[in-house]
């Protein structure tokens, strides 16, 4: 039996990203190691049977006896209705899931589903005509999405009118605004409108500047097209078993940012890189046409320390991330002066000599060091350093030896020694620390990293945090790390 284990309450027998998959041996039992944190929930399905779900709380003082119990086949564990096509015809033939189980709509395009059950309130109900003999009642079942999911709450949900949308195709032709000439390669992200899902999301070769996408849901998309300098952002109606041609497309340089990097005693800085920020980790996924558009928005300073960056969004305030090698990355919010199709902003940022955090890690009950241990640092703005040194440094992905050596330098953090961990160059001031290693508890730590000629200080500070101390520009502090137990 498939058994997955969760941070938090999930339904259904699909793997979810960060769950822990175990199989039952011949005598029924599993075993799992390296769990950290003290709270799993665990959930398991077995045909005909209840749902196993169970809250685990670690460590454990012995092994948990895990029963399988007859299904409940109550009217709180019950999930029903009709499927049908947007044009109001039943379907059937429809696989309908929920919680492990599995049902197909009738001839009237109805389906029930029994003793559906989960830790979590609401369940995910996903239905779609799924690969195999379909009954013969089923007709033709070309040209619609494969999978559709909802959010309902067993028992409440009895009466449930689901749709399931066909599919059509996007036709339209790529053209540089200004030279009205047809782009070789464009990046296209599509996002229907009705539940924010992206459904399309590459770059496509053209030709001759014509793009065309199938298997698009029918209904209102949001379109936006992308290149070096060049942005756009329409939106159109699908169509089922329709190709809708929205001719001509004209990609602008939105926002233009212009602005100079200065070094710490005021000199114009050549070379160093100006990059677009997204919105940080914590929110990473909210805004996928903006994080797409961040790997067309890098440019490097010239010997006068002067920049030009096109081709941001003009309807919105934009964040840029500022480096050069040997200097602290910062970052810059660029508020605009007008809301219009082309619009220009100013800038000027002074790179400093950074400072350079080192963490040694220790286990707090035998004081070895702690190796393969996971960084993470948040500067007070809530913008987290690496994004700044990922976006500024490198641009996007590492594919040549001068972007292999600054990742190094830059991301990969233990030194020689077993347990050191050295992060910078950094501007000084507070950050939030993130540390985090299997087999032991996560920490999350507020700390302020000191410049040079800063106070040189040795103290205790706590349980957590051993001695903290300043060595010219770099500040060191033991951590003390508390393993979890099992």
């Amino acid at each position: 039996v498939q058994v997955l284990l969760s941070r938090e309450p999930r339904d259904g027998d699909r793997a979810l990203p960060d769950d822990v998959v175990a199989r039952t041996g011949h005598d029924g039992a599993i075993q799992v190691y390296g769990l950290t944190g003290s709270t799993w929930y665990l959930r398991a399905y077995v045909p005909g049977a209840r749902s196993l779900l169970r809250r685990i709380t670690l460590p454990l003082t012995r092994a948990p006896e895990l029963t399988v119990e007859p299904a409940l086949r109550d009217a709180a564990r019950r999930i029903a209705g009709r499927v049908r096509d947007s044009k109001g015809r039943l379907l059937a033939g429809v696989t309908v899931r929920a919680a492990g189980l599995a049902t197909r709509t009738d001839a009237d395009g109805r389906f029930a589903l029994e003793g559906v059950e989960s830790l979590a309130p609401t369940v995910t109900l996903a239905y779609g005509y799924e690969p195999g003999p379909l009954p013969a009642d089923a007709g033709m079942v070309g040209g619609f999405l494969a999978r559709q999911v909802q959010t309902v709450t067993p028992g409440l949900a009895t009466d449930l009118d689901l749709v399931l949308y066909r599919t059509g195709s996007l036709r339209l032709k790529a053209v540089d605004l200004l030279t009205n000439e047809p782009l070789e390669v464009v990046h296209c992200l599509v996002q229907s409108l009705r539940d924010s899902r992206v459904v399309f999301d590459r770059a496509v070769a053209t030709r001759d500047g014509l793009v065309e996408i199938g298997g698009l849901p029918e209904g209102a998309v949001s379109i936006t097209l992308l290149g070096p300098e060049l942005r756009l952002a329409t939106s159109a109606r699908i169509l089922g078993h329709e190709i809708v041609d929205l001719g001509d497309q004209l990609l602008g340089r939105g926002m233009h940012v212009k602005g100079r990097v200065l070094d710490g005693v005021g000199r114009p800085l050549a070379g160093a890189f100006v990059a677009a920020l997204d919105i940080g980790w914590q929110h990473r996924g909210e805004e996928p046409a903006r994080e797409r558009e961040l790997l067309f928005r890098r440019v490097q300073t010239d010997k006068d320390g002067r920049f030009t960056l096109r081709g941001l969004d003009p309807k919105r305030p934009a964040t840029l991330a500022f480096w050069a090698p040997e200097r602290a990355p910062t970052s810059e919010r660029v508020l605009l002066p007008a809301f219009s199709d082309d619009v220009e902003a100013e800038v000027e940022v002074s790179l400093k000599d950074g400072s350079w955090l080192m963490l040694v890690l220790q286990d707090d009950a035998s004081m070895q060091p702690v190796s393969g241990v996971s960084i993470a640092l948040e500067t007070n703005q809530g913008l987290d350093y690496l994004d700044m040194m990922h976006m500024a440094a490198l641009g996007g992905p590492v594919s040549h030896d001068e972007a292999w050596r600054v990742a190094s330098e830059h991301f990969l953090f233990e030194e020689v020694d077993p347990g050191n961990y050295v992060v910078g160059p950094l501007v000084p001031g507070p950050h939030t620390l993130w540390i985090e290693r299997p087999g032991y508890a996560p920490r999350r730590q507020r700390l302020s990293v000191l410049g040079r000629g800063e106070n040189v200080m040795q103290e205790r500070l706590g349980t957590n945090i051993r001695t903290r101390a300043v060595l010219g520009n770099t500040t060191r502090i033991v951590f003390l790390m508390s393993r979890v137990r099992r």
